[in-house]
């Protein structure tokens, strides 16, 4: 608690000076600290999940309090994300998909996630419709149907927690190990979603990822490629909105998905000729 308060009482100046306007904000404190804090206060949840859940899988020194401005402090982890690294990717990728593991492992007595299908499908119809409007990708009502279609069919899930955005910005390399952080947007699911979310940052490494990771089952490549383009979908259309004028990689990752999805389905029909 201690931690918490002296570094919150140092930063109300310049919390009051800098961020009055701003509804979401992240800073080193004298590099001991990362310190997020907001005054919206929609994200006052994701800020305690974050600390319940550092609490839970690492016991790290943390503080939440939502009487200062929703402040959230957690000690400052010493290292390189793993899109900073510059020798040893595909090792510490592997490493990543391992430490997502012990995230997915880390509560075991979660009830089954029925509302699993409506978060997957959340915001297809708006997306497809964004993605027609500005042409991003051909075929899109064609590609969003079949996606609806076999999401329907995911079923019997080993249900998780799940990171919710692992991304090669999420995790931090040191000499001390793989130390997975923001994880304010974890939910409760299926724990191939994490790694089909991981591997649409990295389609060249997707057997490094999926490899390293010990549980397997008969549709993990079902649920894989429909998360997968489900995910690809949501990215590309993020990306627009976000001002990117180069999508091409984009547009190959959701053709590379439907395609992939396409050939698993086949797959699994002529198997139960």
């Amino acid at each position: 608690m201690a931690l918490g308060l002296n570094v919150a009482l140092c930063l109300r100046l310049f919390i009051r000076t800098y961020l009055f306007n701003m509804s979401c904000y992240k800073f080193n404190f004298l590099n001991k600290y990362i310190v997020k804090f907001s005054f919206n206060k929609g994200r006052q949840s994701n800020f305690l999940k974050e600390y319940k859940l550092l609490k839970l899988l690492y016991n790290r020194e943390c503080f939440f309090s939502e009487k200062i401005s929703f402040v959230f402090i957690t000690k400052y982890i010493k290292g390189n994300t793993l899109n900073q690294l510059k020798f040893g990717f595909k090792k510490n990728l592997a490493k990543y998909a391992k430490e997502l593991q012990r995230i997915h492992l880390g509560w075991t007595d979660i009830a089954a996630c029925d509302n699993w299908k409506d978060f997957i499908n959340k915001d297809i119809g708006e997306d497809i419709e964004y993605c027609i409007k500005f042409d991003l990708f051909r075929g899109p009502y064609l590609i969003s149907e079949f996606l609806k279609d076999n999401i329907k069919k995911i079923d019997n899930i080993s249900v998780s927690l799940l990171h919710g955005d692992p991304s090669g910005d999420n995790v931090i390399f040191n000499g001390l190990g793989c130390h997975i952080i923001d994880i304010e947007h974890s939910i409760v699911g299926d724990y191939i979603y994490d790694l089909a979310f991981l591997s649409t940052f990295y389609p060249e490494y997707i057997n490094t990822i999926t490899n390293s990771y010990d549980r397997f089952e008969n549709n993990f490549w079902f649920r894989f490629w429909v998360y997968y383009l489900r995910i690809s979908i949501m990215k590309i259309v993020i990306l627009h909105k976000k001002g990117f004028t180069d999508l091409v990689k984009a547009e190959f990752r959701v053709y590379e998905a439907y395609r992939e999805l396409r050939k698993t389905v086949n797959m699994k029909k002529n198997n139960f000729k």
